[in-house]
């Protein structure tokens, strides 16, 4: 890699990281990126660090992803599924993004093969454990059939429906939370019922 491309891949580490925290903490709890050693934390320094920080990524994604599986009915809220995965997929590239840069530009051999045999195992668990995940699929899912089978009865493709969705939940981008622009566009909390129907189940099966 040249210089621009190193340089570019370190500004999207730490652009990734910053959003995370902002994203996360309170505003009194931030951290602070006044120095060039607060920018060095981002990366680990010895072999131990990098399977420490691989172990604690792999184990805390795993954890979030199979409360987000495991949550019913009324606990299937934007918060509590969207967001949290958002969030937890937002700290686990934090940790990726930073071994991909060693593994592209650390003068130490034995950082750089640490690394890479992180970066292959954490892109294994992507894929197996959230991409191909299909429980996780079905708990986000419910969200979205809700906004579907409350939008179908007008028309798909009804645009003053349209206008109204982009007016109350587009337009705001993160200016409010989420659920509640969901919940004024819909006129009520979210709800599993779409889910079940869409299923074929039976109403409050989640």
């Amino acid at each position: 890699m040249n210089k621009k491309s190193v340089l570019l891949s370190i500004l999207l580490v730490v652009s990734g990281f910053v959003q995370y925290s902002v994203g996360v903490f309170k505003a009194s709890e931030r951290p602070s990126y006044q120095a060039l050693s607060d920018i060095e934390r981002l990366f680990p320094r010895t072999q131990e660090d990098i399977k420490k920080r691989r172990s604690k990524a792999l184990s805390q994604t795993a954890h979030d992803v199979a409360h987000i599986v495991s949550l019913r009915g009324a606990d299937l809220t934007f918060d509590r599924t969207f967001r949290a995965l958002d969030r937890d997929l937002e700290r686990f590239s934090i940790v990726l993004n930073s071994f991909t840069v060693l593994m592209n530009v650390s003068q130490d051999k034995e950082i750089r093969a640490a690394v890479t045999k992180a970066v292959s195992r954490m892109n294994d668990f992507r894929i197996d454990s959230i991409e191909l995940n299909q429980n996780l699929y079905y708990s986000l899912k419910v969200c979205a059939l809700d906004l579907f089978y409350t939008i179908q009865p007008h028309g798909l493709t009804n645009q003053e429906i349209g206008a109204r969705y982009v007016d109350e939940v587009l337009s705001k981008g993160s200016s409010e939370d989420p659920e509640t622009l969901l919940t004024r566009f819909l006129g009520r909390g979210l709800s599993s019922d779409a889910f079940c129907k869409d299923c074929g189940l039976l109403e409050g099966c989640l």
